[in-house]
């Protein structure tokens, strides 16, 4: 493959602007498709097929926002949540902007707090990897960074696998 330089130099410039806008209060405001043209198309296709299976997948969706948002409220949950790898940008979109009635509590900020938080676990982890292409840094140990833009290409995209 050999553009895992370019690949992680460019979502590391969508992380960044993610971070940026967390950091400043708006970052709920994800486009609504961010995974492309061609999820734009295949869902664009769900939505209008009426498809009883893809009314399962939206409600259970709908289910596991509404635990996962209830959860935040839990400390030793959201300190698992801060540190792990997030959640993809399709899906936090979601999780701050669906109108629910039945979620109680402050967690919209925990949210926000965690998500910045691996945002910018994962935005260091490119800026190492792209310090390592540097020639005066060849020498040094590759570690875990070095699959970082394979992280955010799954953050960004909504993959289910952000190894």
């Amino acid at each position: 493959m050999g553009a895992n330089l370019q690949l992680a130099q460019a979502y590391r410039d969508i992380l960044s602007d993610m971070i940026e806008q967390l950091q400043n209060g708006s970052g709920d405001t994800i486009p609504q498709h961010s995974g492309g043209l061609l999820r734009r198309l295949f869902d664009t296709k769900r939505e209008q097929s009426g498809c009883p299976a893809c009314r399962q997948r939206e409600n259970a969706e709908l289910r596991y926002i509404n635990s996962f948002r209830k959860a935040l409220l839990d400390n030793a949950f959201y300190e698992q949540f801060s540190s792990s790898q997030g959640l993809c940008l399709d899906h936090f979109r979601l999780t701050c902007s669906l109108k629910m009635s039945d979620t109680p509590g402050e967690w919209l900020p925990l949210l926000r707090k965690a998500q910045l938080a691996c945002l910018q676990r994962l935005d260091e982890q490119l800026g190492e990897l792209i310090r390592k292409h540097d020639y005066r840094f060849k020498d040094e140990e590759r570690g875990p960074e070095m699959l970082s833009w394979k992280r955010a290409a799954g953050l960004v995209a909504g993959e289910d696998d952000h190894s």
